[in-house]
């Protein structure tokens, strides 16, 4: 038998945890939150770009 017959599997979200230090319950929510994101339009995202320059414009006045 090698010395590798002790490696871990596949990671998993325990095995995560003790290397990164982050909580399952973290891990999880992050990937919940990772799921219900949507990528913004290109459109979107040229609106909020012109609005936070109109905003930044009234701040130097």
């Amino acid at each position: 038998m090698s010395g590798c017959d002790n490696a871990d599997p596949a990671p998993t979200v325990g095995a995560a945890r003790l290397r990164l230090g982050v909580p399952r319950s973290t891990l999880y929510r992050w990937q919940g939150q990772a799921e219900g994101f949507r990528m913004p339009s290109f459109t979107e995202v040229l609106a909020e770009k012109a609005e936070l320059r109109r905003r930044l414009k009234q701040l130097d006045r």
